[in-house]
């Protein structure tokens, strides 16, 4: 009897050890959830957002298994914020989940299933305000199958926004100076799904984006860089075949029946002084399509990061096109004191430009034609003044002609060197 009833022990202890292991076993695990924003390099200027480029101020995890929503996790730092956190929740051994990770924009009614939530959900933003508020939304979705080894999970997020970097090239400005007064991001995308491609399909879906602060703008003008924070928007390739960057402008979307007004650009105004103060660009205003390139494409694509440099030369005064417009006053002078100067043979003088122009800095050009062959000449580039004698030699009806130009070729003045 005692052998028997062993024998039953011995068989249901089998059977109970056999049980955990069975497929219809459950057994729950603590899993970790480490979230973190990326690395994004530190810029100097933060345009109107501040630090909030890399901060997780609140952070949603929505957990589906088998396509349903099995729970809300929702996390959010008053203090500042983080560029990382973690979350710890109990999952089954063995089942596969879906998280999905939305950071920086509240998630007040999840979906109750994992394909509406992919299909349905959409950040939605009329200007820079709930970025200023909550930082740029972030958002992940990852699979994640659980084993008894799981103890954590590490997630990184992705921007819904480009990070566009700006400089300003003046190597090319001979003849004056440019001093940029304010930059900003127009026809930014306002509606951005979450987990698919954002792309502006009507004039409800644009507004003003990001711009310059006080402060961005003097290190613009110090030769530093400005930053702007920009929602994806997928326009994708309108002017195939282009190699013509001026020609990156709405004419041309217009042309192949594209809408120029669902675009983002880039706008930058400025002030042109020349070198005498007396030529006056105000404003310049600078337009540019954003884009993979410079002439065919018009996407801004989420977590890319862009570099663009403004290169500027003297002549965007006299440019009146979408792309680069100026209002100008022009108060510069060119002339000679006389139109004629007669001289005697073996005799000197001095001729007189008048203008506020300097020629040793490249501010006019000049060139001698005629008999020169009779006529020795020298220049006083700072002063203006053309010595000109005439040689014993010279036929009575010799002339020496005096051509100076302006360095942009909208001033000239003439003079002739005669013998008496």
């Amino acid at each position: 009897m005692k052998q028997f009833l062993l024998t039953i022990l011995t068989a249901l202890v089998c059977l109970c050890a056999c049980d955990s292991s069975l497929p219809g076993g459950r057994e729950e695990k603590e899993v970790r959830f480490i979230i973190d924003s990326g690395q994004v390099m530190e810029p100097v200027g933060k345009s109107v957002l501040g630090p909030a480029y890399r901060i997780l101020n609140r952070v949603d995890i929505l957990v589906y298994q088998k396509g349903d929503l099995r729970r809300l996790l929702s996390t959010t730092r008053d203090a500042g914020g983080a560029s990382s956190l973690s979350v710890s929740t109990s999952l089954m051994v063995g089942e596969t989940y879906d998280i999905l990770v939305i950071a920086n924009y509240p998630v007040l009614n999840p979906p109750a299933t994992l394909q509406t939530a992919l299909d349905t959900m959409v950040y939605r933003a009329d200007g820079m305000s709930p970025m200023v508020e909550l930082g740029v939304p972030m958002c992940a979705h990852k699979t994640v199958l659980v084993s008894k080894e799981t103890s954590h999970v590490e997630i990184s997020l992705s921007r819904l926004a480009a990070w566009l970097a700006m400089d300003i090239d003046r190597s090319g400005l001979q003849h004056g100076n440019v001093e940029i007064r304010s930059a900003k991001v127009c026809q930014m995308n306002t509606s951005c799904p979450l987990f698919s491609e954002g792309k502006a399909v009507s004039a409800a879906d644009v507004c003003d984006g990001d711009l310059c602060t006080t402060g961005d703008i003097k290190l613009l003008n110090s030769g530093w860089e400005a930053f702007f924070y920009i929602l994806e928007n997928r326009q994708g390739t309108l002017l195939p075949g282009n190699a013509d960057p001026d020609l990156k402008n709405p004419e041309s979307l217009r042309a192949v029946g594209a809408d120029p007004g669902l675009c983002t650009y880039l706008e930058v105004e400025a002030v042109y002084t020349d070198f005498t103060g007396t030529m006056i660009g105000e404003p310049v205003v600078a337009r540019f399509y954003l884009g993979e390139d410079a002439c065919t494409d018009f996407s801004v694509n989420r977590n890319w990061r862009y570099k663009v440099r403004l290169a500027l030369t003297d002549d965007i005064c006299f440019r009146t096109d979408w792309k680069m417009e100026c209002s100008l006053a022009d108060g510069r002078w060119l002339a000679f004191e006389e139109p004629s100067t007669g001289l005697s043979r073996g005799e000197t003088k001095d001729i007189k430009l008048s203008t506020n122009l300097r020629g040793y800095r490249g501010d006019y050009s000049y060139e001698f034609s005629g008999n020169r062959k009779f006529f020795e000449t020298s220049v006083d580039d700072n002063m203006g003044i053309f010595t000109v004698t005439a040689r014993n030699t010279a036929y009575a009806d010799s002339r020496l002609y005096i051509d100076v130009t302006s360095w942009d070729g909208k001033l000239s003045a003439s003079h002739m060197v005669y013998i008496k």
